[in-house]
């Protein structure tokens, strides 16, 4: 129960940056996704701009 509550604690304290960050972020890339990259190409440009999405997870969640 305890490792709950702290697990809880870590999704509070990290929420609202993470999701502030994904609703800056996503909108505009895929608006340039649409606008600017061929269709053949579409998925390759967002795959590549989720190693760093992925990146940016993994470093606030670890607390930095």
């Amino acid at each position: 129960k305890n490792s709950f509550i702290n697990n809880w604690k870590n999704v509070k304290n990290k929420y609202l940056t993470i999701y502030m960050t994904d609703c800056a972020i996503w909108p505009l890339i895929q608006i340039g996704n649409f606008a600017f990259i061929p269709s053949i190409y579409q998925p390759i440009f967002v795959n590549f701009i989720n190693i760093f999405w992925n990146a940016f997870l993994s470093y606030v969640s670890q607390g930095h």
